[in-house]
């Protein structure tokens, strides 16, 4: 791809986080070949193209933040914490990229970021401040210029849920296996969940909008259920059938196949999918069978 040319006047008059990142990647989808985003995206050019003057390592002395937005006259300088890996080194250029991007982030010429302020989509109760709104603002950017649109939904719905697959994706795009799965669960056409846990804690739920209520135990700060595949395995599995009860609030008014799949991670982490497939509905006898399977008569003496 040639060197990019893009104008920061061309967004001035957007002040909506998804405009703006829409407007960027149409540009960007105009000066390539074939129409398409490059992926991985090339967030250096992009950012150095959008009047930030340098991309350097945080220095020594503040280690302690992810990423830093520094303003100088009409220029832009972005600092980002080189002892973390690469995928989330790309993440934070892309965070800062969004304050220096959305007019009302940056109002003086600083602009500090810590890793979980690099790392959160959601927040709680209805007047959220201002430093916190920002910071998921942000964190939207980067994903969406990270993991366009477009391109991404192609790739996570051709094939059927997979979290194997999932990780593949992560590493076409350059990031992290958690921002995919975050993309994931915004962009895919599929019914499902993905868990998030640590030493069987539940860290963090994504649900698509299709799914059905988890059970109401099943939300972040609990444990998984002992009688699901994810406590019972050790190793990465695929989709495998799970009993209904085990995850959903009201098992019985489904028909259909129930999925669930581990993937392992280091140090005790690891993510659970949960597919409801909708195109393997269950017949009268089916259920016939299972309502048989879950008597347990009890006969008085």
């Amino acid at each position: 791809m040639s060197k990019l040319e893009l104008s920061l006047i061309d967004y001035a008059d957007y002040t909506n986080v998804n405009d703006i990142s829409n407007s960027l990647l149409r540009n960007i989808r105009k000066q390539s070949l074939n129409n398409q985003v490059p992926i991985p995206v090339p967030i250096h050019d992009i950012a150095m193209s959008l009047d930030i003057a340098s991309i350097d390592p945080i220095p020594p002395e503040v280690k302690s933040f992810e990423g830093i937005l520094y303003k100088e006259g009409w220029q832009g300088f972005i600092f980002y914490n080189d002892n973390s890996p690469e995928p989330r080194q790309r993440f934070t250029i892309g965070h800062e990229l969004g304050h220096w991007m959305i007019p009302s982030h940056l109002t003086g010429n600083k602009l500090s970021c810590t890793k979980q302020q690099t790392s959160s989509f959601t927040a709680t109760g209805k007047n959220i401040p201002k430093e916190v709104r920002i910071e998921i603002e942000a964190n939207f950017f980067s994903a969406q210029i990270l993991m366009p649109s477009l391109e991404f939904k192609r790739d996570i719905n051709r094939v059927e849920p997979d979290l194997r697959h999932l990780f593949r994706i992560s590493q076409k795009y350059n990031v992290s296996m958690a921002a995919c799965c975050v993309r994931f669960k915004e962009l895919s056409d599929f019914s499902c969940v993905i868990i998030h846990h640590h030493n069987f804690v539940i860290k963090r739920v994504l649900k698509t909008k299709s799914f059905p209520s988890l059970d109401r135990n099943f939300k972040k700060g609990a444990f998984i259920s002992p009688k699901s595949i994810s406590a019972k395995s050790t190793a990465d599995t695929s989709l495998e059938p799970v009993d209904w009860k085990v995850w959903l609030q009201n098992p019985n008014n489904y028909k259909t196949e129930l999925y669930e799949q581990v993937f392992q991670q280091n140090d005790g982490y690891r993510i659970t999918l949960i597919y409801l497939d909708d195109s393997k509905e269950l017949d009268e006898d089916d259920l016939e069978l299972e309502r048989l399977s879950e008597w347990n008569p009890k006969f008085k003496k």
